[in-house]
């Protein structure tokens, strides 16, 4: 709370030795335009709304070297239409961007290998998200009722989509997964209520034992199986309450 409702302030120069701020520090700002990321920035306290109610900051660029989005960094930050994210970056933290309402999705660089449970949470005004061929895992929750998704664009590599990680993204209709996939979470693609088409990665080996990935998919009737798979998983379709078809391969 340290500037919590200075609201005269326009701008805000940080220096890049700090390392840590604290919940809603500038929240209630409601002038402010312009602050800056530090560049060693490596903690934000979990209650985040660092820059919540700052109905003046659109946009902020996040300097290059930074390697890691903080946890909780951009938390509520219900104003926030940009994030320019620099090319060194691998990895976002959990919460990193959850709760940013009016965000856009931003640019992932490529070299980006993670992507921490709840980043993306309640961005309903995301539209569309292209992952790098760099992503090997996303979070539990990453876009979690993110219902203004219409559009995700996977790429060969990544091998983990953890549980509840696309849950109740109500605009989605159709996915192309990769055969890269090996694991998904329980109700990863729960509550995608148009979701019509998605396939069934070859390289899929494990399915959380709570399943009920594809639960509560009112649009999802049915779900071809490829050839080359050898083995039906646990809990693979456990729970898709409306899928009535699923065409097996001849090597089952």
């Amino acid at each position: 709370y340290a500037f919590r409702k200075c609201t005269a302030l326009t701008q805000v120069q940080l220096p890049d030795s700090i390392t840590t701020l604290g919940q809603r520090v500038f929240e209630g700002c409601t002038a402010l335009e312009s602050i800056n990321y530090p560049k060693s920035l490596n903690k934000v306290d979990s209650w985040g709304g660092i820059f919540e109610n700052c109905s003046s900051l659109k946009t902020i660029t996040v300097p290059e070297g930074v390697t890691v989005l903080a946890d909780n960094v951009f938390e509520s930050s219900n104003y926030l239409e940009e994030v320019i994210l620099p090319s060194t970056l691998t990895r976002i933290g959990a919460d990193a961007l959850k709760g940013c309402v009016k965000l856009q999705a931003p640019e992932l660089p490529e070299g980006l290998a993670t992507i921490g449970a709840s980043a993306f949470a309640g961005n309903t005004a995301m539209k569309s998200i292209a992952f790098p061929k760099s992503l090997t895992a996303i979070g539990g929750s990453a876009f979690d009722k993110c219902t203004g998704l219409t559009e995700v664009s996977f790429q060969e590599g990544i091998t983990n989509l953890d549980s509840y990680a696309f849950r109740n993204c109500t605009g989605l209709t159709k996915l192309v997964l990769p055969d890269s996939i090996t694991t998904l979470g329980q109700r990863v693609f729960a509550g995608c209520a148009y979701l019509r088409s998605i396939n069934y990665p070859k390289s899929l080996n494990k399915v959380d034992s709570w399943g009920g990935v594809f639960e509560n998919c009112q649009k999802l009737r049915r779900i071809d199986v490829p050839e080359g798979v050898t083995a039906l998983l646990d809990n693979a379709f456990e729970g898709a309450n409306y899928l009535e078809i699923v065409v097996l391969p001849s090597t089952l």
